[in-house]
């Protein structure tokens, strides 16, 4: 699991200087950026969902899907 930035807008401003960061080590609040996590499936116990992906954002309701 990792945090990428939401929109190509949001890229631009994450990346544009000495930038953001690989995973979510790396990841600074920048104002103006929205961040969502991305979930990566690399292993199931019938492996068909392997390499399948969803986005989702916390907040004060909890954890929703924006896929």
């Amino acid at each position: 699991m990792s945090q990428m930035p939401r929109k190509k807008m949001d890229a631009k401003v994450f990346y544009r200087d000495e930038g953001g960061g690989n995973g979510t080590r790396g990841v600074r609040k920048m104002r103006g950026v929205e961040m969502v996590c991305v979930l990566e499936v690399l292993s199931d116990r019938w492996e068909g969902r392997v390499g399948a992906w969803g986005t989702f954002m916390e907040s004060e309701e909890g954890v929703r899907d924006i896929s």
